[in-house]
């Protein structure tokens, strides 16, 4: 009649059983230098990893989740409010806008739709035009009625804010497109680093 075993004498198949590091009743227990089991964990996946990688995992995924917010931040900045006004084009080919919600039409582009720069000469009851005949430039002025050939000082003030703004906003521009490049940058730099284990 045999011996019964007990628990700790049964041999575990597969790594960890006889012969194994990890050990069964043969080997005596772990083997020296090797780390010890990780406990049972949800995802086997995470079961079969390197410890050094299991210890790198709270940076990696701190550098992950960095990188992702920074993408939604820049993409939520770009994001601009969504219009119900759109833009179409009649058959005789002049611009139209038209507003989904009330159903109405309009020849003027509607401020929502307008650049900053388009809606500081908006204020400015001066308009430029070109005179069908002669192409020359003359300037109308919408609440007076008053027509000159001559650019009025109020149409000049107007027109030097506009640069100014422009120079800004181009400014702007391209400082957030090098921000950009310099993210992106970091992130191919991080992805490209060797992690090295000892």
């Amino acid at each position: 009649m045999s011996q019964a075993m007990t628990p700790s004498e049964i041999p575990l198949p597969g790594p960890g059983g006889p012969g194994h590091p990890g050990g069964g009743p043969m080997m005596g227990g772990p083997m020296p230098n090797v780390p010890p089991p990780m406990p049972d964990n949800p995802n086997p996946m995470m079961n079969m990893m390197d410890p050094n990688m299991m210890m790198m995992m709270p940076q990696m995924m701190a550098m992950a989740q960095m990188a992702m917010s920074q993408n939604t931040a820049a993409s939520t900045k770009k994001k601009k409010k969504a219009s119900m006004w759109t833009e179409h084009t009649s058959p005789d080919g002049r611009t139209y806008y038209y507003h989904s919600e009330t159903k109405q039409s309009s020849w003027s582009k509607p401020d929502e739709l307008k650049t900053p720069s388009e809606r500081l000469l908006s204020k400015c009851p001066w308009k430029e035009h070109k005179h069908a005949e002669t192409g020359k430039i003359y300037f109308y002025n919408s609440d007076t009625k008053e027509s000159t050939w001559t650019e009025p000082e109020e149409f000049t003030k107007i027109k030097e804010e506009i640069k100014k703004l422009e120079e800004k906003e181009a400014q702007a521009d391209s400082s957030e497109k090098e921000d950009e490049e310099k993210d992106s940058e970091k992130k191919e730099e991080s992805e490209g680093e060797e992690v090295v284990y000892e």
